[in-house]
């Protein structure tokens, strides 16, 4: 089953440390306010926080997620937010850009769809920039592996954002998406 959320000034507003999980079948649709859309697989499940933070004259909205389980998430480039999804091992920083984070057998997964993702250790604190059309894990005991093409598995569960695979992407074969 798959809901939708909006989150604007006039509609639904989550509060600091809300989660939101879904079931077996559940599938959620989040759309923040500014345009920004996450999409939450079965079985996954989120914390959703956001401050305002004062930088010089500007004020900066600052998104974080923290994540078990499996999103999709497409970002707006926008110098007035930042966005970030934590895992247990790593953390997920975003400017613009579409990307899959999965938390998943104490591994963090991260595939680029468009622009660039840096993923980074909490353990030991090495990164990674992760380009379009690339991915990388960060495993249990810290490492972060090397950069490889993006996978059509990680796609899976995901068509209710609107994309689409062809059936070799969701086989597991290896796709460009440049």
């Amino acid at each position: 089953m798959e809901k939708k959320i909006v989150l604007s000034k006039n509609k639904i507003k989550l509060l600091k440390d809300d989660e939101i999980r879904t079931s077996d079948n559940g599938k959620i649709e989040i759309i923040l306010f500014g345009g920004d859309k996450i999409y939450i697989t079965q079985n996954s499940e989120i914390r959703y926080s956001e401050i305002i933070e004062p930088k010089g004259l500007a004020r900066i909205l600052n998104r974080s997620i923290q994540l078990k389980g499996r999103l999709l998430s497409k970002v707006q480039k926008n110098p007035t937010r930042k966005f970030t999804v934590r895992t247990v091992n790593a953390i997920i920083a975003v400017k613009g850009t579409e990307y899959i984070v999965e938390y998943l057998k104490e591994t963090t997964r991260v595939g680029t769809i468009k622009g660039v993702v840096s993923m980074s250790s909490i353990q030991n604190k090495e990164s990674t920039d992760i380009d379009s059309g690339k991915m990388s894990s960060v495993t249990s005991d810290g490492t972060v592996l090397p950069i490889t093409a993006f996978s059509g598995d990680m796609m899976r569960d995901f068509e209710f954002a609107g994309e689409r695979m062809n059936s070799n992407e969701a086989s597991g074969e290896k796709i460009d998406l440049n």
